[in-house]
């Protein structure tokens, strides 16, 4: 019910006027909204909840009363008529009025396309949810069927129906449907779901993948018949050299490369876009002999905004890399630009070079991850000694 009252906190500001406000109650829950107008006591019709003829904006408020209470009346039927649960906030806020849940969850992917270092990733992660999500139920899931029986029917569906898909990406799609079922219970649009219950999916840790010294050198000196090739050959050795994420690449930019006079050296520096922390410095100079700055210096003429002039998509660069792996024939089983990162953390860590310098250079949160590349090479050191016939 939607009711339009006058002062209701029994306050007048200096002027001597009180606050018109809308009082809405729904499942026994009440909220009281103000409408922005005030008015002298003497002007207010109790009655009749409007502003009297003695105020001379009387027509402009007492129409825009009636406007408000009668759209937002409109909104409270439409919503009963879905049979979906919905609160005051769904009633009175335009911004979270959805069709249904795969509107909802479209419109959350649009969002983290606008926030965050690796926004174009996660968007185009969240669309290949929104997907799946459409093929296990359609386009038009209702909020009131979302709940624990949906998303656990989502699990079986991953598990029975898409042994095309790696344990790894069906446990990735779990957890995603888990974060938006969440978003949607924080918006009030459905009620709070124990996504804790649902088991995950397990995913099967496979050995880290990387080149070696030998490949890389072999990458940087082929002569590609399709000089287009190059340019994809340069932002994955870049990736090899510097360890950067795929988002943190593609956005470089000039300032980022600093020159030090004290040293002589060149350091790359990047920063937090919400924080404005520093969060890595790499001396380009040490790393691979400074290969990665000769690389920057053939894109230099070019140079916009960005270091790399031409912005591309991860897919784009993958579909590229598939294309210079069935040139080199690596013994790798996929070369894609993440590659290049494991390939950085599996060579410094051959390197011998301390685990704390690693886990600063690939800007990784917890110590734990880096020593994942320590064990990869010691894994590969042992294969190679197990090669070695020792004389006796």
């Amino acid at each position: 019910m939607i009711k339009i009252l006058f002062n209701r906190s029994k306050k007048l500001n200096k002027e001597g006027k009180g606050l018109i406000s809308f009082s809405i109650a729904l499942n026994g829950n009440r909220k009281y909204i103000s409408s922005e107008f005030y008015v002298f006591p003497k002007d207010w019709d109790d009655k009749k909840c409007e502003v009297r003829k003695s105020d001379q904006n009387y027509l402009k408020i007492n129409r825009a009363l009636k406007d408000t209470k009668s759209k937002w009346e409109n909104r409270e039927i439409e919503l009963r008529s879905t049979g979906d649960f919905f609160t005051i906030e769904n009633i009175v806020s335009e911004e979270k009025n959805y069709a249904n849940f795969i509107d909802f969850c479209q419109k959350e992917a649009k969002k983290r396309y606008e926030i965050g270092d690796n926004g174009y990733s996660q968007y185009s992660y969240y669309r290949n949810v929104i997907d799946e999500l459409i093929k296990f139920q359609g386009v038009n899931i209702p909020f009131k069927a979302v709940n624990l029986k949906f998303i656990n029917d989502f699990r079986e569906h991953l598990l029975r129906k898409r042994k095309d898909l790696s344990d790894a990406t069906k446990s990735k799609y779990l957890r995603a449907l888990k974060t938006l079922t969440n978003a949607c219970a924080d918006d009030k649009i459905i009620e709070p779901i124990a996504t804790r219950r649902i088991k995950n999916i397990k995913a099967v840790s496979k050995p880290r993948e990387n080149l070696t010294f030998t490949q890389l050198k072999q990458l940087e000196t082929i002569d590609f018949v399709d000089k287009n090739l190059d340019y994809y050959r340069d932002l994955f050795l870049t990736g090899c050299y510097t360890g950067l994420r795929f988002s943190d690449l593609i956005n470089l930019k000039k300032e980022n490369i600093i020159y030090n006079p004290d040293d002589g050296g060149t350091y790359l520096r990047i920063q937090e876009k919400k924080t404005k922390k520093w969060k890595a410095n790499i001396p380009l100079h040490r790393l691979f002999n400074g290969k990665v700055l000769k690389i920057f210096a053939k894109y230099e003429s070019r140079f916009r905004e960005t270091i790399f002039p031409d912005l591309v998509t991860d897919q784009c660069v993958n579909r590229n890399l598939k294309i210079i792996h069935q040139i080199m024939k690596f013994d790798v089983s996929n070369l894609t630009f993440h590659l290049s990162r494991h390939t950085f953390g599996t060579l410094m860590a051959e390197l011998d070079i301390a685990p704390y310098l690693v886990q600063q250079y690939m800007m990784h949160s917890d110590i734990k991850t880096t020593m994942k590349y320590i064990h990869t090479s010691r894994m590969n050191q042992n294969k190679m000694l197990e090669r070695i016939v020792f004389p006796d």
